[in-house]
């Protein structure tokens, strides 16, 4: 599951590029953001939401929120058809 295009640019190089649009714009653009990112933005928001915002987690990241689930786990929830 390829995210498009590698048209990827991380908030703070957007933000250089873009200095009047809001981290809303950036995170329209680019749906995936960080989870460290997401929580220094949205304090009060849970793991959870970011997960329903950002369905991709990486395996590290996971493991962290989910010590006792295996890397089979993982993999089934990003890697089904």
């Amino acid at each position: 599951m390829q995210q498009g295009h590698s048209s990827y640019v991380p908030w703070e190089q957007w933000h250089l590029q873009h200095p009047h649009s809001s981290w809303q714009q950036w995170h329209h653009q680019h749906p995936y953001v960080p989870w460290e990112q997401w929580h220094h933005h949205y304090p009060h928001s849970t793991w959870q939401q970011w997960h329903q915002q950002n369905p991709y987690v990486p395996w590290g990241q996971w493991h962290h929120q989910h010590p006792h689930s295996s890397w089979q786990q993982w993999h089934q929830t990003y890697h089904q058809g």
